[in-house]
C-alpha cells in the first residue's frame, strides 16, 4: 500500500513544522530575556557600591548600563514596583514579575526577528530559485 502525500497534506504538514519551530524560538527568546532579568538583579545586588573597593570609569559604567537598558527594558519600572513591599516575599515576587515581563519583551523581539527572517528568505528565495548560472549572465 503506497502512501501518496497530496499537495494540501505536504503544506499542512509544512505549516505545523514552521509553526513549531516558531514556537520553540520565541520559548527560546522568553527564556533568554527571564534569564537576563534574574542575572542583571543578582548582578546588582552582587556589586553594590559598598561591597566593592573598585571603581570603574564613567565610560565602562556607562557601556554597562548601555547593555542592562537593552537587555533588561523593566529595570526603570523596578524601584516602582518595589516601593510599596513589606517584606522579603513580597520583593521576591515582584522580581519574578519583573523577569516575566523581561521575558516577554525577549519573546516579542523573537516574533518580530522570525518576520523579519521570515521576509528576508521570502526576498531571497526568487533569486535563489534561478541559479547561480542565471545569475552570472544578468551581471
Amino acid at each position: 500500500m503506497s502512501v501518496v502525500l497530496s499537495k494540501q497534506n505536504l503544506a499542512s504538514s509544512t505549516s505545523r513544522a514552521h509553526t513549531a519551530a516558531r514556537a520553540k524560538l520565541v520559548r527560546r527568546f522568553f527564556v533568554a530575556g527571564v534569564c537576563a532579568a534574574i542575572f542583571w538583579i543578582a548582578a546588582s545586588y552582587a556589586t553594590r557600591g559598598d561591597q566593592i573597593p573598585v571603581h570603574i570609569s564613567d565610560t565602562v559604567a556607562r557601556l554597562i548600563w548601555d547593555i542592562e537598558r537593552i537587555t533588561f527594558p523593566s529595570v526603570l519600572a523596578l524601584p516602582l514596583m518595589l516601593v510599596d513591599l513589606k517584606g522579603i516575599p513580597d520583593q521576591i515576587l515582584m522580581f519574578a514579575v519583573a523577569a516575566l515581563m523581561n521575558g516577554g519583551w525577549f519573546a516579542l523581539l523573537g516574533v518580530i526577528a522570525w518576520y523579519i527572517r521570515e521576509v528576508f528568505v521570502k526576498w531571497q528565495s526568487p533569486r535563489l530559485a534561478e541559479g547561480p548560472e542565471a545569475r552570472m549572465v544578468k551581471k
